[in-house]
C-alpha cells in the first residue's frame, strides 16, 4: 500500500503535578485516498530529576506512543484495504 503521508497529533487530556496524559493521533493517507487513524494515551510523568533526564524520558515516551499509535492505524488500514502500510515482523517460535 503506497502511503501518501503519515500525521500525528499530540491533545493534550489532564495535567497535574505528578503527569501529563496526552491522546495521541495517527493519521495514515495512502495514494488510493483511503484515511485512516489510529490512537494510544502517553503518559509523561512529572519527576524531580534533572532536566537532561526528563527530556530523554518524554522523548522516548512519545517515540513509544506514537509507534503504538502507528500500529493502531496500520491494522485499521489493514482492515479497511487488507494491505498494510509496513509489514508486521513474524514471530516464530523455536522448536
Amino acid at each position: 500500500m503506497e502511503i501518501a503521508s503519515i500525521s500525528f497529533e499530540w491533545k493534550e487530556e489532564l495535567v497535574n503535578p505528578l503527569f501529563k496524559t496526552y491522546r495521541v493521533v495517527c493519521t495514515i493517507k495512502t495514494k488510493e485516498n483511503v484515511t485512516v487513524t489510529g490512537s494510544t494515551t502517553a503518559k509523561i510523568e512529572s519527576v524531580k530529576l534533572s532536566r537532561d533526564i526528563i527530556d530523554v524520558l518524554e522523548l522516548e515516551c512519545s517515540e513509544m506512543a506514537e509507534d503504538r499509535a502507528l500500529k493502531q492505524a496500520d491494522e485499521m488500514l489493514f482492515y479497511a484495504t487488507g494491505e498494510r502500510c509496513y509489514e508486521r515482523k513474524r514471530r516464530h517460535r523455536e522448536d
